[in-house]
């Protein structure tokens, strides 16, 4: 079956009209007010499934990026997803999923889009939180000051 095949019986089972565009892409619009990107990859004849992790960008990148790194690395979290940075976005961190056509039939298609918007959304909190506390903490201290905190042996200073 095709990408198209799938999103038009997921969107049977969903009551609404699900197809790709000229383009290959098809955009969900997800409860929480994110977006899920569906994409074909002719070549690789695969779909690939990417949603934003941030709507705006944030004032500390590196710290954003050092983030998205260490929770791209906990498989539990994101269920086989990539953490990705998009350059284009104003380095936006985005949550991705490959998967080849034929490792795929209609009820697998359907079951790994839900999925994958579980785990957008336990994402998206995660990384609200992330910069809510780097926020408070910011706010918090003095501009210019330095604190040092302990560590298992020498003092980080911050």
């Amino acid at each position: 079956m095709t990408v198209d095949a799938y999103l038009i019986e997921m969107g049977r089972t969903l009551g609404l009209a699900l197809k790709l565009d000229d383009g290959g892409r098809c955009t969900l619009t997800c409860d929480g007010g994110f977006s899920v990107e569906i994409a074909w990859l002719a070549r690789a004849d695969a779909v690939l499934l990417t949603a934003p992790l941030l709507d705006s960008p944030v004032e500390n990148a590196a710290a954003l990026h050092r983030f998205a790194l260490l929770y791209a690395h906990d498989l539990d979290r994101t269920k086989g997803a990539a953490v990705s940075i998009d350059p284009s976005a104003s380095d936006r961190p985005e949550l991705q999923l490959m998967r080849r056509l034929d490792e795929l039939d209609a009820r697998s298609f359907s079951t790994m889009v839900g999925g994958f918007i579980l785990v957008v959304q336990e994402a998206r909190a995660a990384f609200d939180e992330h910069i809510a506390t780097a926020s408070a903490l910011t706010a918090h201290s003095a501009p210019g000051a330095a604190e040092e905190m302990p560590h298992d042996g020498p003092f980080i200073r911050v």
